[in-house]
């Protein structure tokens, strides 16, 4: 009850009062994997890249299961040990041809000025994560950071590709055709599919 409950309070931002659950339910001896990873995911969200790492080492070392070091990269990489993160990301991939490992693999070359190997992992994650809107815009977003709008518009033009018709569908394109500043091609999918939008979609609708 106290894990679901750190878990709740992560979903609610009471990132304080999830530490503290997590932390009576380590003091009990039992489900320490999962605590370890809830304490991880609280500091991430406050920004303690460091304590979430720390948190996430302990997860691992009572598991056998390295697919949960993906935590600890995302937490590396928003620390910004670029280095550290690909690292560990090289771990992951030795056992897994996993998507998200690609992708902040990609992500943390990215940073580190090393953008051939960057678009490598970038097409893998792509290529296993199809149509996943959201991984498509997050490795766009890495290229217009570092002002490459034009090579990052491969991965937008992919989502757009994406088969689907409900509300859902036409927010993530408008989102698409946000970034590509082509306003009215958002604005026509989002009233289209007016009656079906979420908050989100709502308020994108409201920004163009």
């Amino acid at each position: 009850a106290r894990l679901d409950a750190g878990m709740t309070n992560i979903e609610n931002g009471a990132y304080e009062e999830a530490l503290t659950d997590f932390s009576e339910v380590i003091q009990g001896g039992e489900l320490l994997v999962e605590a370890y990873r809830g304490t991880g995911m609280a500091y991430m969200a406050m920004g303690e890249y460091g304590q979430a790492v720390d948190a996430f080492d302990q997860a691992l070392a009572l598991t056998d299961d390295r697919m949960r070091e993906t935590d600890k990269a995302a937490a590396q990489y928003q620390g910004e040990d670029y280095a550290g993160a690909s690292e560990t990301c090289d771990q992951i991939l030795v056992l897994a041809n996993e998507g998200n490992a690609h992708y902040i693999k990609g992500a943390s070359c990215m940073r580190l000025g090393d953008t051939s190997t960057a678009k490598t992992e970038f097409d893998t994650a792509a290529s296993l994560n199809a149509d996943d809107y959201d991984m498509l815009l997050d490795i766009y977003e890495c290229y217009r950071e570092q002002n490459l709008s034009a090579e990052g518009d491969t991965y937008l033009q992919q989502a757009l590709n994406i088969q689907g018709s409900d509300g859902n569908t036409a927010y993530q394109k408008a989102r698409i055709y946000y970034y590509l500043e082509e306003y009215d091609k958002a604005q026509a999918l989002l009233s289209a599919s007016a009656d079906s939008l979420d908050l989100e979609g709502r308020l994108l609708l409201g920004e163009i």
